[in-house]
């Protein structure tokens, strides 16, 4: 079982992500793959 505290230390790190809009999801690209 994952450690409480670790869960809401990483909740709150993707809620602040959200809140000062870090990312912007885009759509992919035509003819791109996803590969490494």
């Amino acid at each position: 079982m994952a450690d409480s505290a670790w869960i809401e230390s990483m909740q709150e790190e993707l809620y602040q992500f959200d809140r000062l809009d870090v990312w912007e999801l885009v759509d992919r690209p035509l003819r791109s793959s996803r590969s490494s």
